[in-house]
């Protein structure tokens, strides 16, 4: 859909690096754990370090929830679903040009 913020680059570098940020914050959670400390540990730093972008400018708002079923959590699978406001930047730059005879009408 070309109306869609998907075709906007800054929303795809921003997702991207929200993304890359998160995945490294939960590698680090990998093989401890799963446990509602764990899991809350992992909430507090992902939701800290979002904050911080968002104080970047490189989102303008966000909710990250952690879920699982009781299968899941036995196989050690766990989901983050992130909700992202993109930050809104200069897309397009339209010039209206206008012409005149000499400088005194301008």
């Amino acid at each position: 859909r070309p109306d869609s913020d998907w075709t906007k680059i800054s929303t795809i570098r921003s997702c991207n690096r929200e993304i890359q940020g998160l995945r490294s914050i939960a590698g680090r959670f990998q093989g401890k754990e799963f446990s509602t400390q764990m899991l809350q540990a992992l909430q507090t730093n992902c939701d800290s370090w979002l904050g911080t972008e968002k104080e970047l400018g490189y989102n303008n708002g966000f909710r990250l929830s952690l879920t699982y079923t009781n299968s899941e959590r036995a196989l050690g699978q766990l989901k983050a679903k992130l909700k992202l406001v993109p930050p809104f930047a200069i897309e397009v730059i339209d010039f209206e040009v206008s012409l005149s005879e000499d400088e005194t009408s301008i």
